[in-house]
């Protein structure tokens, strides 16, 4: 159950609402995906691939599973790790950015 679209093809098309909107607001946004990107870019392979398959391609468990041939529980596991990871992330960048202002 593969879809053609890259990894950030379908993350733009899920994430852009069409509106205009403020162009600082605009700016941050793509900064703020620019470094996700980069973050799940890094992810481990498996993990990666989970992350992608359940957050840009919205599969279930169910089918992340069958697709990646391991348990749903290994899968939960990728995704929590991925999650976490990026979640930690992001923290330390936004912590660095507030002492920037």
């Amino acid at each position: 159950m593969k879809k053609n679209l890259s990894d950030w093809e379908l993350m733009d098309s899920t994430t852009s609402d069409g509106r205009g909107g403020d162009p600082e607001e605009n700016a941050s946004r793509e900064d703020l995906k620019k470094k996700i990107e980069l973050l799940v870019d890094n992810m481990p392979p498996r993990q990666k691939m989970a992350f992608i398959l359940k957050h840009f391609q919205q599969l279930k468990i169910r089918e992340i599973a069958e697709y990646m041939e391991c348990s749903e529980g290994s899968v939960k596991k990728q995704l929590f790790r991925g999650v976490e990871s990026i979640k930690g992330s992001l923290k330390k960048l936004l912590w660095e950015k507030d002492y920037e202002m």
